[in-house]
């Protein structure tokens, strides 16, 4: 049963291994924690628009990203994060099969050591005046992997201690 200071200290170290701030003592701590009394990521709430099902869960945190789907790097916000994909607001549609290079400023706009990714569309629909678009991550290094899961960790609430 986790205690609230094991749940603050998982936390703390969440946002460490994902700024990359983290000493090599932090990240084996955060990985045993991790293992210990994370659980899955809380998922977002449902959308009335769910396209498909997916083997990683998401959080409902807004990451800042810069994505390139052409010659020019665009700057948005995700609705929703994953380790293995992410899904972002768009003004124009994506095509499904579009490979995109992604920035994803864990450590916040400006963040020097922002993992860059290849990610590839795999829906994309209409919402109002804008696009819904899902990505999911090829060739995801597996550092960056785990700094995009601390990051989700990392804003979310601790959980409440089980009675």
């Amino acid at each position: 049963m986790p205690t609230p200071d094991e749940m603050a200290e998982f936390q703390r170290l969440s946002q460490l291994v994902a700024e990359k701030k983290a000493s090599a003592e932090d990240l084996a701590r955060w990985r045993t924690l991790r293992a210990e009394l994370s659980g899955p990521l809380k998922p977002a709430p449902p959308s009335p628009n769910k396209i498909e099902s997916r083997k990683d869960v998401r959080t409902s945190r807004k990451l800042r990203v810069g994505y390139a789907p052409a010659k020019e790097m665009h700057v948005t916000f995700t609705d929703e994060v994953g380790a293995g994909g992410l899904r972002l607001a768009l003004q124009q549609p994506a095509d499904v099969g579009a490979l995109f290079a992604m920035r994803l400023e864990l450590a916040g706009p400006g963040d020097p050591d922002a993992p860059l990714v290849l990610a590839k569309v795999v829906w994309c629909k209409r919402e109002g005046n804008r696009f819904a678009v899902g990505v999911e991550f090829v060739g995801l290094k597996p550092e960056d992997r785990e700094r995009i899961e601390a990051w989700a960790h990392a804003g979310q609430a601790p959980a409440p201690p089980a009675k």
